[in-house]
């Protein structure tokens, strides 16, 4: 499938089992983002709208590849949930989620032309600009939430990938976990091959 129609989650196993279990995603305060610039900017955000909600769940659009990998979903408990965009952005619209790109702005372009109000939760430095963002956005200047969740149904998700650098039998008991839960024995379940890809391995024997 083209990646402009996917959007890709990284995130951890136990996030997984939570987003099949209770079929939705949450979006969740900044406050723990790892961008500093990130969470200055939506804090900023919040306050010049007078939101006393201001929820957010950010997405790559970008193929897997293995930085994506080391920096969001390291370690052995490391997944990738592919969902289909287009379904995606659909249950987030009927749930009040405002939705888009994240635009990737150079210093000398903030200082020339400093973005709206309305678009600073989807601007971030052009040093992130591999990511190829896209964010999912919940602010209300009346309603409180600490979370808000958005109701997903089982083909929403293309397939999952786990970590590569699982162990085989960890892989296979993971895979057959996510394949117990109702509702989703069918979805497509793969390990990521960006660190041992077959055609590599048999590129190697061949000029061994």
């Amino acid at each position: 499938m083209d990646t402009k129609s996917e959007l890709r989650r990284y995130t951890s196993l136990p996030a997984l089992l939570r987003i099949l279990r209770q079929r939705a995603i949450t979006l969740l305060p900044p406050d723990t983002w790892d961008d500093q610039n990130d969470r200055e900017l939506m804090g900023a955000y919040a306050k010049a709208t007078k939101s006393k909600t201001c929820l957010a769940l950010c997405f790559a659009q970008a193929a897997e590849t293995y930085h994506h990998w080391k920096v969001f979903s390291p370690g052995n408990d490391g997944v990738c949930i592919v969902f289909n965009k287009d379904k995606l952005i659909s249950k987030a619209e009927a749930s009040s989620i405002r939705h888009g790109a994240v635009n990737y702005l150079t210093l000398k372009q903030i200082k020339d032309s400093q973005p709206k109000l309305i678009d600073l939760p989807f601007s971030k430095r052009t040093a992130y600009k591999d990511e190829k963002e896209y964010r999912f956005l919940f602010d209300s200047p009346t309603e409180t939430h600490t979370a808000k969740d958005v109701p997903i149904a089982p083909e929403i998700i293309e397939r999952i990938l786990i970590n590569p650098w699982a162990p085989d039998p960890l892989y296979r008991a993971i895979k057959e976990t996510i394949l117990a839960i109702a509702g989703f024995e069918g979805t497509k379940v793969f390990q990521s091959s960006v660190r041992n890809a077959r055609d590599w391995r048999e590129l190697a024997i061949k000029y061994a």
